[in-house]
């Protein structure tokens, strides 16, 4: 897929740090309250697992009620990646769950998710699958 903020060209000012992410919502008829997040940013993490062990350890301090459900390596378009899948609370009072792929280029670390409202979670974890299957990060 070609995004449409590929067509976008600045020079921001010296010194700032690109946190440019990918974002989409299911459509309102989708039976589906979901949206997919991709994300990236610097790391010195020494692999794929230190780097996502070192962020389920940041959301489990920051999330209440925040449960992981799944942790585990695999390949991610073709990397070494690993995904997560954890549920938490939001304000609202809503139990969210988000489904999670990390993968490391270099030093930057990329970070899909998914998130989808808990009584959704089953379509919204078959959503996932199919979308990662064409994630690739190159």
């Amino acid at each position: 897929m070609h995004h449409p903020l590929s067509a976008v060209d600045l020079v921001p000012p010296e010194g700032w740090i690109d946190a440019s992410t990918l974002s989409f919502v299911a459509p309102p008829d989708a039976g589906l309250r979901a949206n997919l997040l991709v994300t990236h940013e610097r790391t010195n993490d020494a692999d794929v697992t230190a780097f996502a062990v070192r962020q389920g350890v940041e959301l489990a301090g920051a999330l209440r009620d925040y449960q992981r459900y799944r942790f585990e390596p695999a390949t991610i378009g073709g990397r070494e990646g690993v995904r997560a899948e954890y549920s938490f609370t939001n304000q609202g009072g809503e139990v969210v769950h988000q489904h999670v792929a990390y993968v490391l280029r270099e030093n930057l670390a990329y970070v899909l998710v998914m998130s989808c409202e808990a009584a959704a979670n089953e379509k919204g974890r078959a959503l996932f699958d199919w979308v990662l299957a064409s994630y690739k990060v190159v």
